[in-house]
């Protein structure tokens, strides 16, 4: 039976994991930070937009088939100038992206299939047309799924209520949004709704590995718990 210092150590240790970041292997997580992988930046697409749901093949400049696709018509892929509302606006600065322009129905998408194989990670450079109020209509809310092989959802994050994006007025402005598993089991990755952009898809097939300093701080919460084991034996 564990004494009740080393059940407030490892307390202590999972809270410090928890702080990190840090997930338990078995679970999946959101990740709101770019991870090391293959980035398609979408710069085979110099010119204006491309309007349609595809399929267009995106991974040939890292070696990869990767398609983009989208429930809807209006869904584009290319280059030029894209209105978020609230947060701002993108231009052909971003050098090549995808969006999707309806608000119209609940349940419209763009999405990644990787032909080449699942990956464990993946994410992009992503911002939103946002609305306002707490009661916000479904349509308008951005939400990100990871896919199994036969498109099922394996997790799924609403974005605009867990990490929103706020970003008021800016140019080419937004943040990381991705999903992070601890096997190589995605095989697609999917937006959902609002009129939503992203760049530099960002993908990998290891797990995504914490930064040297998380990894730093977490060896000195495990060293501590080693110490108190061996103050309480003595």
């Amino acid at each position: 039976m564990k004494s009740r210092t080393t059940r407030q150590l490892i307390a202590a240790c999972s809270a410090t994991v928890a702080l990190l970041g840090l997930t338990v292997p078995a679970h999946a997580s959101l990740v709101t930070a770019s991870f090391a992988g293959s980035v398609v930046d979408f710069s085979q697409f110099p010119g204006g937009f491309a309007f349609g749901a595809g399929p267009v093949a995106v991974g040939s400049l890292v070696g990869e088939s990767i398609d983009w696709s989208s429930s809807s018509t209006s869904a584009v892929i290319g280059n030029g100038g894209y209105g978020l509302g609230n947060n701002g606006n993108w231009t052909s600065g971003r050098g090549g992206y995808t969006g999707l322009n309806n608000t119209s129905a609940s349940g419209d998408y763009t999405q990644f299939i990787f032909n080449n194989g699942p990956v464990s990670s993946v994410g992009g450079f992503v911002n939103y047309a946002t609305c306002g109020g707490s009661q916000c209509d479904p349509a308008q809310q951005f939400i990100i799924e990871a896919l199994d092989a036969a498109n099922n959802a394996l997790e799924t994050y609403n974005v605009s209520l867990l990490a929103a994006i706020s970003t008021p007025s800016a140019t080419d402005a937004g943040a990381f949004r991705g999903i992070s598993r601890a096997s190589a089991d995605i095989y697609g990755f999917r937006l959902y709704n609002a009129v939503h952009v992203l760049d530099d898809l960002t993908f990998a097939r290891n797990n995504v590995v914490p930064e040297p300093a998380s990894l730093a701080l977490l060896g000195i919460g495990l060293a501590g718990f080693g110490v108190m084991r061996r103050r309480k034996s003595a």
